[in-house]
């Protein structure tokens, strides 16, 4: 073997770790073949933890790839390792590492960092720290003093192929950063670059380290077979085996269910038949119920065909008013054109005496004072004349009201003698109706109180039941057990808790405690250890952080006299105290101890106060136990304290002559302070939330039940409400129509006592009287008009002209007023007849959408004609079908169930063909899964069985391998037996943790192992300290059949990791 530097392989001291570096051997010279590559290492480690070197060996990583990556090495299988890098990795400061394409020995004693370099593979590649069996995190793995740590792996590619360069750089606070061939990554990509090579670093079968020899002598049968499995194969006959367990578990649930779905299909069958006689009545019943319903149905629609006709009536009523309408108004125009006409004609003879007076402006000075009462007489005369034409008017007018407010008053009269009868029929219903208001009211005030009753009990046992939920609640919470254990036992230490909580302002910085109120212990039997180990006084102290808040505490004590112990804690002490163990791990399981005691709990409050505890108890000098054994060796535990499950050790030593050491063993007490749940009590706190639980749903549920009777009371009093409004409507209509009778009335004798005829004849007179005055004028002034006279003459022409012109306009405007009044009646009825005939529509329309959704026409249009034709030939089917329901006794019950087990025999008859198809489907798939799982499985385990058994032999032993084929193709249950025996006479006995001693396990699991060799597709395999409890003979034999399987060509890379030779 060639190294770097002699001066590299020498035993450094590390300041904090006193750990050897790591002597790796290259192969055997006699053994190794002539092409073999030799190991290479270079290890260098300093006197302080250097956090430089990480970033130096990043950067070496990448410079390096133009060296490394595409060499071409003779020999190798594809993913095997080239190179290996490790820094700040457990024992290593830095180590460099260069392995043959074979075997390779990794040889020193305990301690010197043989298994970091298997910890470096598993984590380089990928695997999880639990399966190393040395811890949880990465962080476990990082050398002490460092925060920072790099695995780097250079695996063969192949032959004309790029290495793969793996490079994992791994922090304190267990996060990771990948590369590969220097290119920053995921861990799943590298996993898959792994998985493609075959490297299987977490099966036993290719990768055995230190802590998981023992598991492999623990494999059960079938565990051993997934792993050689695995080992040979990958996951092709993993999948295979594991298809196989999945069909056969359905195989059997499929079988399974078939039977049970024919047990009940034939139940179901013979219940159905013995029932069938009632379910034909109930058919028969359930047709003349359809019937019904379907005469039922067409009833709306003969409703609406009553309808409609009467609404074509009144659409021709309204039809014919719109024709006399346009009669009407036909008659209008032809006067309307006369009026305009004479208006024109008006307008002509007001121009042409415009023009005469221009003529005459001269002479109007001279007659002005004539011509002032001439005008004032025409005036008059015309004010009279448009009188008399408005009383003409007026009278027709008067006649048509006569006759309309008779017409009010008969109507009226008509309408006040129905309304009356109406009213006393109403009355009647009245006194019938306040009864019945009276008993409801009295029985919805039962029923009122009644719920009351019920929602104030649902209330009470509401509270109760929420009360019970609430105590059971604080089972729950382990702070609360223990706060009550400390009121029943510790008051002084309870009420200053409570003090503190309360004042929490008063502090300058939180204070913790009390220490067992503080502590979480999840294991019962290690919080039954804590607890002996605490010191009375630390159990129940207070910890404050600065003497203000000690010193405020120590007055509160000494003024309540409160017993209670407070401790000042030195933040910075605490702080930068490193706690070291005196044994590892190792150590302590070889002691028979599992760990020390400062590792069962934590402080969740804060971390520091955990380091303060162990500080003041020493728990990181006190080893533990999870059993006791009395076959138990605790003499030679060198500690000065230890617990087992039960048990106290505490060793003395004399201060006297050879200071001789004694162990005094006590049995520990019951644990107090960091006890659990009081399960009777929170069993009987279970059982009374319970019961509350259950009268309270009780209570619910009567309440519930009263709810529909208040609910019909308040219907029927709303159904009387409504009557009472129909008969109050009823009333109100005698008093409406005696009003319209008497308004009417009224305006009729309003318009009789008025006399028009005698108005006339005062008009004319008046006139008459108008016109002689105005003669008289006329012939007083003649001689002054002499002048004037041609021009008076035709102003009086035109005056004439004018007066008659407007006499002829204003009895065609009334006339034309007649005729619009006759128009605006006509007009008036076509509204109403319209507004009838809207109202008849609506409710038509109606009718027709109750009709239509009831029974659409278009679905019962055949139906109907089927069935009578008229109201009442209807409504006397539906009363004699429905005496004939009613003679049938119906069983729904009887008939309901006979259809659910007829539908449930139609599920049945489907799930049980489908059942049948997925298990022909699950039969042929698992046959031609295992005509190409089981014969490669045989073939392997025959492979294996006969080396394996010419192994033993060489050896003067027997040995085989076999596949154990559980009946009734149990394929969970198939496994690989090695079956050995050591000795003369002696049978076969299978490999078993428990059976065989440790160096027979060793050897039989490295021949196991050997003889798996050829077959396995890894591209390298570790044995880890296989060779522990072998003799000289077994061991020299092992090492040798080990070394001459790796030697052979085609055999994957080898590491054998072991103290000696």
């Amino acid at each position: 073997m060639s190294q770097r530097d002699p001066a590299s392989r020498k035993r450094n001291r590390i300041a904090d770790d006193d750990d050897d570096d790591a002597d790796l051997l290259s192969q055997p010279s006699q053994t190794a073949p002539p092409n073999a590559k030799r190991t290479k290492i270079s290890v260098t480690q300093h006197d302080e933890p250097d956090q430089d070197a990480l970033d130096a060996a990043s950067n070496d990583l990448i410079n390096s790839i133009a060296s490394t990556v595409g060499k071409k090495v003779i020999g190798r299988r594809p993913g095997s390792i080239v190179r290996m890098k490790l820094v700040n990795i457990m024992t290593y400061a830095e180590a460099e590492i260069f392995p043959g394409p074979q075997l390779n020995v990794v040889l020193g004693p305990n301690g010197t960092g043989k298994s970091s370099i298997v910890c470096g593979m598993v984590l380089g590649f990928g695997g999880k720290p639990a399966f190393l069996g040395r811890g949880k995190e990465i962080s476990d793995f990082i050398r002490k003093g460092t925060d920072r740590a790099l695995i780097e792996i250079e695996v063969f590619g192949g032959e004309g192929k790029k290495n793969l360069v793996i490079s994992r750089e791994m922090r304190k606070d267990n996060s990771s950063l990948w590369r590969i061939n220097g290119k920053n990554t995921s861990a799943n990509t590298v996993r898959e670059a792994v998985e493609r090579l075959n490297v299987q670093v977490e099966n036993l079968c290719s990768f055995l380290p230190q802590d998981r020899v023992s598991s492999f002598a623990e494999l059960d049968p079938a565990s051993l077979l997934r792993e050689t499995e695995l080992a040979i194969d990958g996951e092709d006959l993993v999948k295979q085996h594991d298809e196989l367990i999945k069909l056969k578990k359905e195989e059997k649930n499929l079988r399974h269910m078939i039977a049970e779905s024919e047990k009940e299909h034939e139940n179901a069958q013979k219940q159905n038949r013995a029932v069938e006689g009632d379910v034909m009545r109930f058919q028969r019943r359930e047709e003349m119920l359809k019937k019904i319903g379907d005469l039922q149905k067409k009833r709306p629609w003969l409703e609406f065909e009553a309808k409609r006709t009467e609404a074509l009536e009144i659409r021709k009523k309204w039809l014919q008013a719109k024709k006399d309408l346009a009669h009407a108004e036909s008659r209008i125009q032809p006067i309307k054109d006369r009026v305009a006409e004479q208006k024109k004609v008006q307008t002509a003879c007001d121009a042409d005496a415009v023009k005469i007076k221009e003529s005459v402006k001269s002479l109007d000075q001279q007659r002005m004072k004539i011509a002032a009462q001439l005008d004032d007489l025409s005036e008059k005369t015309e004010s009279e004349l448009e009188k008399r034409d408005g009383l003409e008017r007026k009278e027709k007018e008067r006649e048509r009201l006569v006759e309309t407010a008779r017409q009010k008053i008969a109507k009226a009269e008509e309408g006040l003698e129905t309304a009356k009868i109406a009213a006393r029929e109403a009355e009647g219903r009245h006194r019938t109706v306040s009864a019945q208001q009276d008993r409801i009211r009295a029985e919805l005030s039962d029923a009122t109180a009644q719920i009351n009753e019920a929602n104030f009990k649902r209330d009470q046992l509401r509270q109760q039941k929420d009360h019970a939920e609430n105590q059971l609640k604080t089972f729950d919470q382990p702070l609360a057990g223990r706060l009550r254990f400390l009121q029943e036992r510790e008051q002084d230490v309870y009420r200053m808790y409570t003090f503190i909580q309360q004042n929490k302002d008063k502090f300058r910085d939180k204070v913790y405690g009390p220490v067992a109120l503080e502590v979480n212990v999840p294991n019962k039997d290690e919080a039954r250890q804590l607890e002996a180990a605490l010191p009375d006084w630390l159990r129940l102290a207070f910890v404050v952080l600065n003497d203000d808040d000690a010193r405020f505490l120590s007055e509160v004590r000494t003024k309540n006299r409160w017993k209670i112990t407070t401790v000042t804690m030195n933040v910075d002490h605490i702080r930068g105290l490193h706690v070291d163990h005196q044994m590892s791990p190792q150590q302590l399981r070889a002691v028979g101890l599992e760990k020390y005691l400062d590792e069962v709990f934590d402080t969740p409050s804060w971390d520091l106060l955990k380091k303060f505890i162990v500080d003041q108890a020493n728990l990181h000098t006190i080893g533990i136990r999870s059993t006791d054994d009395d076959r138990w060796d605790y003499q030679a535990v060198p500690l000065g304290m230890f617990f087992s499950k039960s048990k106290i050790y505490a060793v003395t030593v004399s201060r006297y002559g050879n200071k001789d050491k004694s162990t005094v063993v006590r049995a520990l007490r019951d644990v107090k302070y960091f006890a659990g749940i009081d399960q009777d009590a929170k069993a009987e706190a279970q059982r009374k939330y319970d019961a509350k639980k259950a009268e309270f749903e009780a209570a619910v549920v009567a309440a519930r039940d009263l709810e529909p009777l208040r609910a019909e009371k308040n219907r029927q009093l709303d159904e009387i409400r409504r009557e009472f409004d129909e008969i109050s409507t009823t009333k109100k209509r005698v008093t409406a129509h005696e009003s319209i009778l008497k308004r009417a009335q009224v305006e009729l004798q309003q318009l009789e006592q008025s006399d028009p005829a005698r108005e006339r004849a005062e008009v004319e007179a008046s006139i008459t009287r108008l016109t002689e005055k105005r003669f008289q004028l006329n012939v007083q002034h003649e001689k002054i008009m002499k002048q004037v006279i041609d021009e008076a003459l035709k102003q009086s022409a035109i005056v004439i002209r004018r007066m008659g012109t407007r006499r002829l306009l204003q009895e065609l405007e009334a006339i034309l007023l007649q005729h619009q009044g006759q128009f605006e009646d006509l007009k008036n009825r076509v509204t109403s007849y319209e507004t009838e005939l809207n109202r008849a529509k609506a409710l038509l329309r109606q009718l027709r959408d109750r009709a239509e959704q009831i029974a659409p026409v278009a679905e019962y249009r055949e139906l109907f004609e089927t069935l009578p034709g008229t109201i009442e030939e209807i409504d006397a089917a539906i009363d004699d079908m429905q005496a004939r329901v009613n003679s049938i006794i119906p069983n729904p019950e009887v008939v309901r169930r006979y259809e659910e087990r007829k539908k449930q025999i139609e599920r049945l008859t489907g799930r049980l063909e489908k059942a049948k198809r997925d298990l022909d489907k699950v039969l042929d798939r698992k046959t031609e899964v295992l005509d190409t799982w089981l014969p490669r499985v045989k073939e392997i385990t025959t492979s294996i069985g006969v080396k394996f058994a010419k192994f033993f032999e060489n050896m003067g032993c027997k040995g085989s391998v076999r596949l154990h084929e559980e009946d009734g193709e149990e394929f969970d249950k198939y496994g690989v037996e090695i079956m050995v025996s050591y000795r003369a006479n002696e049978p076969l006995q299978q490999l078993a943790a428990s059976r065989q001693s440790g160096g027979e396990k060793s050897v039989a699991t490295m021949l196991y192992l050997v003889s798996l060799q050829q077959l396995s597709d890894c591209p390298f395999r570790l044995v880890d300290e296989i060779n522990q409890g072998m003799d000289p003979k077994n061991e020299r034999m092992i090492f040798e059949q080990v070394t001459h399987q790796a030697s052979q060509p085609n055999t994957p890379q080898y590491f054998l990791i072991t103290p000696k030779l």
